[in-house]
């Protein structure tokens, strides 16, 4: 280089740029080189950020139901890389007295899911344990159940007033502190042996009720029968007219 050389440095929006230009003598004249331009460009560096680590909650409300109702179970998927939300979620019971609605779920937006789980009618008490399993972590609520005691019997029979060799319909609800209850035994009885039921021994549907039929034997002579009906230790009666024939 000649006294001339000139070293310009600009760093500009991480660009370096180097610009020499130089007046060089040849055969005694100046001869003019074009200027030289170096940029080097470091690209940026990405940093990762680690996911969270997944986190999985689940509740059962209530946590304590009759036989033949059910409760809510409900949970969330938190942490992972879409921070729960579209996660799936296996659950399972541990009873077989208590099943789940449904045992695969997916979270919404915000890493929810819920479902039902329903006792069975014919339990009688126990815990069941529901878990719920997502991307490898589980988490578990209990579930405990008991036969809800009976508070209320209630018979009826229509008609009320019938002649021998037919049939009137026997009906009633069973129920407790709660309302009706679903899933129980009734046991029908009458004073006289003229009398027979279809079904000595209803269960109530999911509404409590019951319903069979009772068949008056042509044999049966003009008198009042008593039909009682009895659950859980309660017990009520209503009566018949057996009319006299023709």
């Amino acid at each position: 280089m000649t006294r001339g050389d000139a070293l310009d440095a600009d760093d500009k929006r991480g660009e370096r740029s180097i610009t020499w230009s130089r007046r060089a003598m040849v055969g005694g004249a100046a001869v003019a080189v074009p200027a030289i331009v170096l940029t080097a460009t470091s690209p940026a560096l990405a940093e990762s950020v680690p996911s969270a680590p997944v986190t999985v909650t689940v509740s059962a409300n209530p946590s304590s139901v009759a036989t033949g109702r059910s409760t809510t179970i409900s949970g969330n998927v938190s942490g992972g890389a879409a921070n729960g939300a579209g996660q799936s979620v296996v659950l399972s019971s541990s009873d077989a007295n208590v099943t789940l609605a449904r045992t695969t779920l997916t979270t919404d937006a915000s890493g929810n899911f819920s479902t039902t789980a329903t006792v069975s009618e014919s339990a009688e008490s126990g815990t069941a344990s529901i878990t719920a399993t997502s991307g490898g972590v589980s988490a578990a609520t209990a579930v405990s159940y008991a036969a809800e005691a009976v508070t209320s019997v209630s018979i009826s029979v229509n008609p009320s007033m019938v002649p021998p060799d037919s049939a009137t319909s026997v009906s009633g609800t069973v129920s407790g502190a709660s309302g009706a209850l679903p899933g129980r035994k009734v046991n029908l009885s009458s004073s006289d042996g003229s009398v027979i039921f279809s079904d000595e021994s209803p269960v109530t549907d999911g509404s409590g009720n019951y319903s069979t039929d009772a068949i008056i034997l042509a044999s049966s002579p003009a008198q009042f029968v008593t039909f009682t009906a009895s659950s859980g230790g309660r017990s009520a009666s209503t009566t018949l007219e057996v009319t006299s024939p023709g």
